[in-house]
């Protein structure tokens, strides 16, 4: 992101082995990357990121959704967690666990009343799962009501758009811990359950890096890392879907920033399209998948995975 923001700079960005850092000379004379991309350095050579295009079926005897499952998810009632708990809701009559930083209100209320026209409402709890020891006394409720815990989301976020020169400390750090914190806790308190699978929803700000969100890059950068880690050593999967734009529902439901997105070539992800692809990377042995819709004058839109 300051390579964006900060042209005249000379910024390189280097993923270096603590075993192995890199010679001195490799990265002195590297040339000033000016658009924020990360290479790495990896048994004596240097590697660059690539998203890459993948098509594939969905795979039924490998699915993990169970029918009346219940299910976790921190920052549930927002835009990407609510399609995502209706979705649940209508198609496998699960029982959604709701955690989120606010206190219950009306508009909660609300969500709660939406979904419970597809079947069982959303319970809702007000904890900081940032802080373990709020994020536990959730699991210990939860534990109290149903026999199991069949799997947890994070779909917590905080958008605090601001260019790094403009940007405090504080707004920096609460859309960094969101992210790390909330990831470092949910492994801390739901490591000892027997999880049919976790999935982190992460951003493909994580690879774009956009000017003007640095806290939230740095966040999803953290997590993308943290859930591979976790996947090497959890025995249930843990997935990250780095989603595109959505916009139809959350934080960036709105006229203006469609229209931004729409002039830079990227189109809306809807809610049906967004549950299929995390349908496909459940039941497929991949732990990583990118949703973007693509917007091209002539074709029109369409939605890849990579």
């Amino acid at each position: 992101v300051v390579a964006k923001e900060c042209p005249r700079w000379s910024v390189n960005v280097i993923d270096g082995e603590l075993s192995a850092p890199v010679p001195t000379d490799e990265w002195l004379t590297l040339r000033p990357n000016g658009s924020g991309e990360t290479i790495a350095w990896r048994r004596g050579r240097w590697y660059a990121q690539e998203l890459v295009p993948v098509d594939f079926a969905t795979d039924h005897a490998s699915f993990p959704y169970r029918e009346n499952g219940v299910y976790v998810v921190i920052g549930g009632a927002g835009g990407i967690g609510l399609a995502w708990t209706e979705w649940m809701v209508r198609t496998w009559r699960a029982q959604i666990v709701w955690v989120g930083r606010r206190p219950f209100d009306r508009s909660i209320q609300e969500k709660i009343d939406s979904v419970s026209r597809y079947g069982t409402a959303p319970l809702y709890f007000s904890a900081n799962a940032t802080d373990r020891a709020a994020l536990g006394h959730v699991l210990s409720e939860v534990k109290s009501r149903y026999p199991a815990i069949h799997g947890v989301v994070h779909s917590a976020l905080v958008l605090s758009d601001q260019s790094l020169a403009r940007m405090d400390e504080k707004s920096f750090a609460a859309a960094l811990s969101a992210k790390v914190d909330t990831s470092v806790r949910l492994a801390q308190v739901f490591g000892a359950e027997q999880l049919d699978f976790v999935v982190f929803f992460s951003s493909i700000v994580a690879f774009a890096r956009a000017a003007g969100q640095s806290n939230y890059a740095a966040g999803c950068t953290f997590m993308d890392a943290f859930a591979s880690r976790l996947a090497q050593e959890w025995l249930c999967p843990v997935k990250v879907v780095n989603w595109g734009f959505w916009g139809s529902i959350g934080r960036v439901a709105t006229d203006a920033y469609r229209t931004m997105m729409a002039k830079e070539g990227f189109g809306s992800i809807e809610a049906e399209e967004g549950m299929e692809v995390l349908v496909k990377l459940l039941s497929n042995p991949v732990e990583r998948l990118a949703a973007i819709r693509f917007v091209d004058a002539e074709q029109g839109a369409a939605l890849s995975a990579v």
